[in-house]
């Protein structure tokens, strides 16, 4: 199975895949962009590349995640994702939206395992 990312230049350096929809998944160093998408020199534009889905797992384990970094989507009043998501929603879940907030905030709020913070492929 293969899903479409975006490799596109970072603003401090190496490389940013995203989503087609332009949404941030996580960062690569120049070595790992070459190691992962082949690359003879650098992109100055986002390219589009379709990638087995088990290949993007691997991109993540092997890619350093910082918590005051990742966003994940939550809902705007109980501040949990597994609301958001739909699996444990709130009593105000109806008329809530969405906010983003760090891991890093996340952690500290301790609503939920962090296991819904994870992305989702």
């Amino acid at each position: 199975m293969k899903m479409k990312v975006i490799l596109e230049r970072g603003e401090q350096g190496g490389y940013v895949v995203k989503t087609l929809k332009r949404e941030w998944i996580f960062s690569l160093s120049d070595n790992q962009a070459k190691k992962w998408f082949g690359l003879k020199r650098h992109i100055r534009r986002g390219k589009a590349f379709d990638v087995a889905l088990s290949m993007a797992c691997d991109m993540l384990s092997e890619t350093p995640m910082e918590d005051d970094i990742i966003r994940v989507t939550v809902c705007d009043k109980c501040l949990t994702a597994s609301c958001w998501q739909g699996s444990f929603m709130c009593d105000e879940a109806q008329n809530a939206g969405t906010v983003e907030k760090t891991v890093t905030e996340l952690k500290k709020l301790k609503r939920e395992h962090p296991s819904f913070w994870k992305l989702k492929v």
